[in-house]
């Protein structure tokens, strides 16, 4: 993933070169499609390309403007086609993520989806060199690497404006670890011992899954919050039961018993 995002943030500010110097630039679109199973970081890579390209000036905002694909259809008769102009028009000069792709058009009676679809990439095309475009989704029916294939059905269109895909892997047990700490570290909060550092890392592979839920983020920050929760009550416990004042040390660092709690409470 790293070397393919590298290689698009390559070509974008060669072609940028190119437009300076007033030579031609390659017929491309830069729309893309991210693949991979929920909590493997596809909306956080949509944030950090977006403030790449807008470091090179391939886009205006360093923004995203995050939906899912249902929320490109109205509910209202006829009006699915005004709501996806709405949304471009906020995402105009920056990036549209849209997650769960799969999800704008239910069906060969999805009427309003197919509308919204239609208008959608119309607005993809026309707008393709001020506007980026990413999609990503999932569902059991319809995993991320068929999106494209599954909304192709309703308009042949699709396959032809995003044909670049970048996968992304489930994290192995260090990059789920690493994390976690990087969460506890942004709000200063460090571990009381080697002994909570090993139990964490144990914590992080278990609550990011298992071989039949890949490993993702997302369980890793679930941890994250109910470690903080059984922190909070061991310091409220240790006040009344003690009578002392809790310090910034206390609050400070988390204990062994502290994430194995939290980790209870996340398999329970």
């Amino acid at each position: 993933m790293k070397v393919q995002f590298n290689t698009l943030i390559n070509r974008a500010r060669l072609n940028e070169q190119r437009r300076e110097y007033g030579d031609p630039v390659p017929d491309s679109t830069m729309h893309l499609v991210f693949t991979g199973q929920p909590g493997t970081g596809k909306s956080t890579a949509a944030r950090l390309l977006a403030q790449a390209y807008h470091a090179i000036g391939l886009v205006k905002k360093p923004t995203v403007k995050e939906i899912s694909g249902r929320d490109l259809v109205s509910e209202f008769q006829a009006g699915s086609a005004k709501q996806v102009k709405e949304i471009f028009d906020e995402a105009r000069g920056g990036v549209l993520f849209v997650d769960e792709a799969y999800s704008m058009v239910n069906g060969d009676q999805d009427i309003p989806g197919k509308e919204a679809l239609n208008e959608f990439l119309k607005l993809a095309e026309d707008r393709r060199g001020d506007t980026v475009v990413i999609l990503a989704g999932y569902s059991e029916d319809d995993n991320s690497e068929d999106v494209v294939r599954y909304l192709n059905q309703y308009n042949h269109g699709m396959s032809s404006r995003f044909p670049t895909r970048v996968p992304f892997d489930p994290y192995n047990a260090q990059e789920l670890a690493q994390i976690g700490e990087r969460e506890l570290s942004d709000i200063n909060i460090k571990f009381s011992d080697d002994k909570a550092r090993k139990t964490f890392k144990m914590a992080a592979a278990r609550a990011g899954g298992d071989a039949e839920n890949p490993s993702n983020a997302r369980g890793v920050r679930s941890l994250v919050g109910l470690i903080l929760n059984e922190q909070a009550n061991r310091l409220a416990r240790e006040q009344v039961e003690f009578g002392r004042r809790v310090t910034p040390k206390d609050w400070r660092q988390v204990t062994s018993e502290d994430i194995k709690a939290g980790l209870d409470g996340l398999m329970s």
